[in-house]
């Protein structure tokens, strides 16, 4: 029942007995000592429960009726009340929420090893306009700026490899997307990972409109040439030096035959210094 709500009562009266038989009566006019007089079962009852309603009334319980202000006072009182939880409930929510985004932040984005780590690198040598923009990067081309950011990485893999890497670690600089594929120099990390801005132009070829710049979804990472080959160490050969490998041997599972369309991968170090060691050997007959 509400504050509001004032429960009916019957009025303070007792209840009128019914007739009694005659018998009862002759009985009653006539009291035996100091017998007390006994009436039937249900006007005891009633009797009863009109002395119940009575106490009740006498206690202030029941018909009570509170006046305007006190009832005002109640109701402001109550929704401050619900108001006060309400909020607590929001503020738990957004705290849960937080925890949640933070949690799957870390998830996504994995520990950076302690030791140096090295990759492969993919860069077009050839002119190819994308957007009215010339993407072509070649050796030729880093060796002329020397250090550069290496942006428009747009896959989610890629992405999780641009954000582990470390001052130091070292690449392979590959030529793709082109008539002779393959690795060309040596490079290095100078600087980890920074918000990709190319995905906030419009005119750029690596554009995304689904990128916001308050909460940026790319990243790009400097990288400095280290030196060229000292002869060019091609794809054909790589995929010779596989099939002879034997089934135990790193370039085995190398990202470069297994996952052929990423554009930047991890490779093993030992595949890594096996692959520069190629350069001080006569090239293969193909």
């Amino acid at each position: 029942m509400s504050s509001t709500e004032t429960k009916k009562t019957a009025p303070d009266q007792s209840p009128e007995s019914p007739e009694m038989a005659p018998s009862v009566l002759a009985a009653s006019a006539q009291p035996k000592g100091n017998a007390k007089r006994k009436l039937p079962d249900d006007v005891e009852h009633e009797e009863d429960d009109s002395a119940k309603v009575t106490t009740k009334r006498a206690r202030g319980g029941w018909g009570k009726k509170k006046d305007a202000s006190t009832e005002a006072a109640e109701k402001s009182a109550k929704r401050s009340k619900k108001r006060a939880a309400s909020e607590d409930d929001e503020e738990g929510a957004d705290e849960e929420s937080t925890k949640t985004r933070k949690k799957a932040a870390k998830k996504e984005e994995p520990a950076k090893p302690a030791g140096k780590q090295y990759w492969l690198m993919k860069s077009e040598p050839d002119s190819r306009v994308v957007s009215g923009k010339d993407i072509k990067f070649s050796i030729d081309d880093f060796e002329k700026v020397g250090t550069t950011l290496w942006d428009g990485v747009r896959s989610l893999e890629g992405r999780k490899y641009i954000r582990s890497m470390q001052i130091g670690d070292q690449i392979l600089f590959y030529h793709s997307n082109c008539r002779n594929p393959g690795v060309a120099g040596i490079a290095e990390i100078v600087e980890e990972a920074t918000p990709d801005n190319t995905a906030f132009d419009k005119n750029h070829p690596y554009y995304d409109a689904k990128s916001d710049p308050e909460k940026p979804k790319w990243d790009a990472v400097r990288v400095k040439l280290i030196r060229r080959l000292d002869r060019y160490v091609s794809l054909a050969e790589l995929k010779k030096e596989r099939e002879e490998a034997e089934d135990d041997k790193p370039i085995k599972e190398m990202k470069l035959f297994t996952r052929p369309r990423l554009s930047v991968q991890p490779v093993d170090t030992e595949v890594f210094q096996y692959i520069v060691s190629l350069e001080t050997r006569p090239p293969p007959e193909l």
